[in-house]
């Protein structure tokens, strides 16, 4: 599913992508955070990576669509679909395939100052995200973000809840 765009807006300022960072985003998706990250780092780049081959079709027609040229979308499982890539200045991962404290180690691996985000709709998975910071000594910020969108009604707007998303993110240089 697609990350919801107030939870991107979340994600990117905690990320605070800058113009030349060469990002990873893991479990890509549709590529939404794709999209975003190739936007802020328009002199980086941007690695998408899924381990679904229709996900990684969705971010390269997504990336034709917002004409961003700065990324390059591959389908492997992470971690091992990234031990070839350079390292990455900012992480977002979007799915972890239950693979969250290798995909730690193989970031800080690479470069101890990254800053990584993590999306999580699942508790267990929230859960996985804040044993693999802590695991590095890095105490993440940890957000539980909830949103609502209008549905008219009549002449009314009822609020409609979407699913809760718990968002952390930190580094080891955030000391």
């Amino acid at each position: 599913p697609m990350t919801k765009a107030e939870v991107r807006a979340v994600a990117m300022s905690y990320l605070g992508v800058k113009p030349t960072d060469v990002c990873w985003d893991i479990g890509c998706g549709t590529g939404s955070v794709t999209v975003e990250m190739a936007l802020a780092a328009y002199e980086g780049h941007v690695w998408a990576v899924d381990r679904a081959a229709d996900a990684v079709v969705l971010t390269d027609e997504n990336c034709r669509r917002f004409q961003v040229g700065n990324v390059t979308a591959a389908c492997g499982s992470a971690p091992a679909a990234l031990a070839d890539l350079p390292p990455a200045d900012r992480v977002f991962i979007g799915g972890s395939g239950g693979e969250m404290a290798a995909l730690f180690a193989l970031v800080w691996a690479k470069n101890p100052r990254a800053r990584i985000a993590v999306n999580a709709i699942a508790l267990e998975s929230a859960a996985a995200a804040l044993a693999a910071f802590r695991s590095f000594g890095v105490e993440p910020a940890l957000v539980q973000l909830s949103v609502a969108r209008s549905r008219a009604a009549g002449g009314l707007h009822l609020m409609m809840g979407q699913n809760p998303i718990y968002l952390l993110c930190g580094g080891k240089a955030d000391e």
